[in-house]
């Protein structure tokens, strides 16, 4: 298989990191074995182009926001159509209305929603609801997942150095309580069961 040249993307991360931590705007961006990472220019449909004209499949879909593809003609339209109106009114606006009610038709267990901007947000707000509902304080995280960027969310998700802690730890040290999570390896159904008939009742 012949080795796509990519120096554009090397040269453009060893400048950006001047300036931005890391050299990328998310830890996704660039994987730990990797020297540097791809940088993007464009995307169409289910493409990707990088900066030095190398062509590639997304399977991930931006992540999952690009259901439709990159740059469909039917987003396109409706957002040029909404930037003559403006954005980011501070306030509602009848759209807003128009999809919280598309999303609870078509969505059966919804019965209102809330927006978030971000992964991190929606899940710091479930556990907000979770913990107002319940009156419980704990919840379960699974070590070596990553559920976002928050303190309680955050913990461990290195799955390698989960997997470290399994191994030199006994079948009870690793029942850890850091901040409000209880830590489980996901792949250990009995410790599970044993943490939720401690915690959940």
């Amino acid at each position: 298989m012949q080795k796509l040249n990519t120096e554009k993307s090397r040269l453009l991360y060893e400048s950006t990191k001047q300036y931005l931590v890391g050299g990328v705007a998310s830890s996704f961006h660039k994987g730990a074995h990797e020297d540097y990472p791809l940088c993007f220019s464009r995307g169409k449909g289910s493409k990707l182009y990088d900066v030095d004209g190398n062509e590639y499949i997304d399977y991930v879909a931006g992540l999952c926001p690009m259901l439709l593809g990159y740059s469909p003609d039917a987003v396109n339209k409706a957002i040029a159509e909404q930037l003559e109106k403006g954005s980011h009114f501070s306030g509602t606006t009848p759209e807003i209305a128009e999809l919280s009610k598309r999303i609870t038709e078509i969505i059966p267990s919804a019965e209102r929603v809330v927006f978030q901007n971000s992964g991190t947000e929606a899940v710091m707000t479930a556990l907000r609801f979770a913990r107002a509902y319940t009156g419980k304080n704990k919840i379960i995280k699974f070590e070596g997942h990553y559920h976002g960027w928050s303190d309680e969310e955050k913990v461990t998700i290195d799955a390698a150095l989960s997997f470290k802690i399994l191994f030199f730890t006994s079948s009870i040290c690793f029942l850890h309580i850091i901040l409000s999570s209880l830590l489980n390896p996901s792949y250990m159904l009995k410790t599970l069961k044993a943490t939720l008939e401690i915690y959940a009742f």
